[in-house]
């Protein structure tokens, strides 16, 4: 959203719409995809309200203040603090991770991918950020 907003000059207003409530009208979804439903499939992102506007928020979003991630209606990424409100069948396969002291949970076998990573390079870093399980 930072480099659409500096690169195309659109408003974080604009932008704010295109990626919430506009988006299913932009990709042209026209039966009930892209709307948050009971019994729907949904893509979410979640962040941390800095305050100010929720455009604002998104605008100024970074990796430490991404607090959940659910894709096809299935819980990919969630942060410790909010994983404790979230049914515990839903938790099931999420592992630890943690990038430069920020903790979260994760849907994939990080310890394993972190231990063959680091046979074979020594220290794991994730855009330059420290990688730990």
């Amino acid at each position: 959203i930072r480099t659409a907003a500096r690169l195309a000059g659109s408003s974080r207003g604009l932008l704010y719409s295109m990626v919430t409530d506009r988006a299913a009208q932009i990709l042209r979804l026209v039966s009930g995809e892209g709307t948050l439903q009971p019994g729907g499939r949904a893509d979410l992102v979640a962040i941390a309200d800095p305050g100010g506007t929720p455009a604002d928020a998104l605008a100024t979003a970074n990796y430490r203040r991404v607090e959940c991630v659910v894709v096809s209606g299935e819980l990919k990424l969630v942060a410790p603090e909010l994983a404790r409100r979230w049914p515990k069948r839903f938790l099931e396969g999420l592992e630890p991770i943690e990038v430069d002291g920020v903790r979260r949970l994760i849907r994939a076998p990080v310890k394993g991918l972190l231990s063959e990573a680091q046979k074979h390079l020594g220290t794991v870093r994730l855009a330059g950020r420290q990688v730990s399980a």
